[in-house]
């Protein structure tokens, strides 16, 4: 005997899309009894409508619908980048195999056979709005991190707008470099945190004018590792601890705070050096003024032939530089 887990779900904004009033009674019964808001339309166009004005956490969604039917409404859903990740049901009497491969193809994260199943159907939609809640705690994660940056930032003076450039330059030659989309959020967020071990930093290091001493480029070193020590016991961080420890590391071992070499050095790293050193060279500094990007495209060019730098990486980024893929981002 199977035994039934009545596991919490978490109270949602559900919008119940489907021309059958019977239906909607129903669907709208059960889901209020469990403690959602619940918004219905009638047709394709209606949803669409009320979908743009609030974004709803979940969607159950009729196919056979007037006007525009439900494929319709999921192809416009999944095809804007406000509304592309909403959680959308199928609800179809459509039971053949083209129909539902039609509806994976388009985007659908589930579907239910008309007459349809009440445990079945709360069920799917308990699991689908813990995803979305993941989600939205991804989504907190990377604002919050985006104000850390900022903090950190504020530190020193002469890095103004330092993270944000960094970040950019770092995403766009991910991109370039073909990286996945998971790898590219973890890339964001490690260029973003990068220099957050500076918080350990004195300001009057940070803010010096002219040369450092030796004891004070001490401090200046070990900013990556107490970073990654900050973020370390993070589970919602661990995937870009190691961009913050290492991008200051170089391809033949030159690099700190562990002298890695070649391999040992994650393509993340490697793309985020690039971005650092880019950025530092084209920016004034306490001790120097800012360079041309033709200056600094050269100056990493010789670093790749030297095996200091990931050669291939640096091509890709030359040729962003040059393509004016930068122009708007300002000193």
């Amino acid at each position: 005997m199977i035994r039934m887990i009545n596991m919490p779900m978490p109270k949602a904004d559900i919008l119940v899309v489907d021309d059958n009033e019977m239906n909607v009674r129903v669907l709208e019964a059960l889901l209020v009894s469990r403690g959602h808001d619940v918004r219905v339309a009638r047709d394709g166009e209606e949803a669409l409508e009320q979908i743009s004005k609030k974004h709803p956490d979940l969607v159950l969604l009729d196919v056979m619908m007037p006007k525009i039917d439900g494929f319709q409404v999921l192809e416009k859903v999944r095809s804007n980048k406000e509304t592309e990740l909403i959680p959308i049901i199928l609800l179809t009497a459509l039971s053949d195999i083209d129909s539902n491969v039609k509806g994976i193809e388009l985007g659908a994260d589930d579907f239910i056979t008309k007459p349809f199943n009440k445990s079945l159907l709360m069920a799917r939609v308990r699991n689908l709005l813990r995803g979305k809640n993941l989600l939205d705690e991804l989504e907190s994660v990377d604002a919050v991190i985006a104000m850390t940056a900022k903090i950190i930032e504020a530190k020193d003076k002469y890095t103004e707008g330092h993270v944000e450039r960094v970040t950019t330059y770092a995403v766009k030659l991910g991109e370039a470099a073909g990286l996945e989309e998971w790898d590219l959020r973890n890339l964001k967020r490690g260029a973003l945190l990068h220099d957050l071990g500076k918080i350990a930093v004195p300001d009057a290091v940070l803010n010096k004018e002219g040369k450092l001493s030796e004891e004070e480029w001490k401090h200046i070193l070990l900013h990556p590792s107490i970073g990654a020590d900050i973020l370390q016991d993070l589970k919602s961080l661990k995937a870009v601890v190691d961009i913050v420890l290492h991008h200051h590391e170089k391809l033949d071992g030159s690099g700190y705070p562990d002298k890695l070499k070649g391999d040992e050095i994650t393509k993340e790293s490697r793309i985020m050096a690039i971005a650092d050193i880019y950025d530092a060279l084209t920016t004034t500094r306490s001790y120097k003024k800012s360079m041309s990007p033709e200056t600094a495209i050269r100056i990493l060019q010789e670093e790749a032939q030297a095996g200091k730098l990931d050669s291939e990486l640096v091509m890709l980024f030359s040729r962003l530089v040059k393509d004016g893929i930068f122009d708007t981002i300002s000193e």
